[in-house]
């Protein structure tokens, strides 16, 4: 037979109430510091396993969280994902992953599976045209939203790749760049990212020079589109890349070329994940975080399952400057 509460409280002499209340994280529970640490110690020592499903009975909770998302599209998506699992689990609540594959038509067949398997509450991925319909299906669940645009009235967690693009193209212009090509796997997926970079170059006077390329989203197509017509990219100081993929495709691309980064062409990422720093030279990309995200998303949930009221966080994805960026040799 397991370890159960009543070892504990034999072990630490605290009666099993505490011992209960201090292990299911209850708002009830008053104990100091000291007492949560030695209980804690103690069930850690003892290898006590919390019993989800009877737990879960007694509270009328399954103590299951649906999340709703495309984790296997990038890197970033898996990393925010792990951080969702791992503060969740932290709360005491399983997760369970259920993917919609970017597809909207996906997103309510993956929702509507989630609901009937009665979780306490929901972590969606969605596009912001479609939160009305989702939050229509979803109805008064708990539900936290990593979306854009925000949705009034919904915990949302929203990361500002407009601004972050923006301010990446005044970074450009600053070293004394005018000619700043953009380049993204779809103009449709990328709608933020375009967004900012049109309106940083109008904001620098630059908007004549704007102009942005479809390359794709598979391997290697990026790398393909510029060798199959490299005028494309003539003329230009700088590339602003939709991904770090695109980034290093681009770069790989460029050598081939005969042009040197950042001799030749600068060239900025978006996410900062692993390719950046194994691309020569290394990458300078806008980091997102996704352990943060991660954290906000299950933060804001916990929230509205304790009645409280809806909050917005946004993030603003940091410019990392490396070495694929110099102010251009002609300026």
């Amino acid at each position: 037979m397991g370890v159960t509460l009543k070892d504990i409280a034999t072990a630490t002499g605290f009666a099993p109430s505490t011992i209960s209340n201090v292990l299911n994280g209850h708002a009830t529970c008053y104990a100091s510091a000291e007492t949560r640490k030695k209980i804690q110690a103690a069930a850690q020592q003892l290898g006590y396993q919390p019993n989800y499903f009877a737990s879960g009975l007694r509270r009328q909770r399954s103590m299951l969280i649906g999340v709703a998302a495309s984790p296997f599209g990038s890197e970033v998506a898996v990393r925010i994902m792990r951080a969702v699992a791992r503060e969740l689990l932290a709360a005491g609540y399983q997760t369970l992953f259920s993917d919609t594959a970017s597809e909207p038509e996906r997103e309510s067949v993956v929702v509507g599976d989630l609901l009937r398997r009665q979780v306490d509450g929901l972590i969606v991925h969605c596009l912001g045209q479609h939160a009305a319909a989702l939050l229509d299906q979803v109805g008064p669940l708990p539900v936290a939203l990593l979306t854009a645009p925000l949705v009034d009235g919904q915990p949302c967690v929203f990361v500002d790749q407009a601004l972050a693009v923006e301010q990446a193209v005044g970074h450009l212009v600053g070293l004394g760049h005018r000619r700043i090509l953009q380049a993204v796997a779809g103009i449709d997926s990328n709608q933020r990212k375009v967004e900012g970079y049109r309106r940083g170059m109008a904001a620098h006077g630059l908007a004549r020079y704007a102009q942005v390329i479809e390359t794709g989203g598979r391997p290697g197509d990026t790398r393909a589109t510029l060798l199959a017509d490299p005028l494309r990219f003539a003329g230009y100081s700088a590339v602003l890349a939709g991904s770090d993929q695109i980034a290093c495709e681009i770069i790989g691309a460029l050598r081939r070329l005969g042009r040197q980064v950042p001799r030749d062409c600068a060239v900025i990422g978006f996410d900062d994940s692993s390719f950046a720093l194994a691309a020569d030279p290394l990458l300078t990309t806008l980091r997102q975080p996704a352990d943060a995200i991660g954290k906000a998303l299950v933060t804001l949930l916990l929230e509205r399952l304790l009645g409280q009221p809806a909050r917005h966080v946004i993030f603003v994805p940091e410019l990392i400057v490396r070495e694929s960026v110099a102010p251009p040799a002609c300026p």
